[in-house]
């Protein structure tokens, strides 16, 4: 079991961080690295030392917290990413979820209760009430459903780059490995990105993956 745990939390209230550090420098299992208000839209995730736990809180003032997540999980995947302060209503949770979340905590609950849901997360377990459990299922079957009527009519015609990049993609690769292994821009792997996405018709890296590979075009030779 590897321990200090490391967090990091993107919050808008000074106050409340400075809270958690304090209580958290009492628990020898956690390191809290720092808190940030996401200046300028940069996150302060690749340092010398990298998270292992983001706390995000739901609302970060003058952000898409949804999209906050996304790119979290697409610069690094190995981040667990917990949402706080979000109240248990079914399409906010389902859309983090789908974001790369994988732990909530409403405002009710307990300093405990944040440190059990961290040491859960981390060790790949997700603590959640029944009615997520159920909503996050009833979610993959209308998902599921939603898929196969797409797979019945669609046809999706990717240009050679766009086939190499989605294999990429599909192998967990950031878009900045992506960029490296193909020897080609930052800039131009988020284009390929942009475009592959709206020809699939999805918003996120997961959803893509599971749609290219319902339709068979993951095992495609490139």
């Amino acid at each position: 079991m590897s321990y200090p745990i490391r967090v990091l939390m993107i919050n808008e209230r000074r106050l409340f961080a400075e809270a958690i550090d304090t209580l958290l420098k009492n628990q020898e299992r956690f390191e809290f690295l720092h808190s940030t208000e996401t200046p300028n839209g940069h996150l302060p995730i690749c340092s010398a030392k990298s998270p292992d736990v983001v706390l995000i809180e739901a609302n970060v003032k003058g952000m898409l917290t949804t999209n906050l997540v996304e790119r979290i999980k697409e610069e690094t995947p190995h981040v667990k990413v917990i949402i706080f302060g979000l109240e248990e209503q079914q399409d906010e949770i389902l859309n983090f979820i789908e974001a790369g979340a994988i732990g909530f905590i409403s405002k009710e609950k307990s300093f405990a209760d944040l440190l059990s849901l961290i040491e859960a997360v981390y060790h790949g377990r997700t603590l959640s009430s029944s009615r997520v459990i159920a909503s996050a299922f009833n979610r993959m079957a209308e998902m599921s459903r939603e898929q196969s009527q797409w797979r019945d009519t669609q046809r999706v015609a990717l240009t050679p780059r766009e086939k190499e990049i989605l294999h990429l993609v599909s192998n967990n690769l950031s878009n900045k490995e992506i960029a490296e292994h193909l020897a080609i821009t930052l800039n131009t792997v988020k284009n390929h990105m942009h475009n592959i996405l709206e020809k699939f018709d999805v918003r996120y890296r997961r959803e893509l993956v599971r749609c290219a590979s319902e339709c068979g075009m993951l095992t495609q030779s490139k």
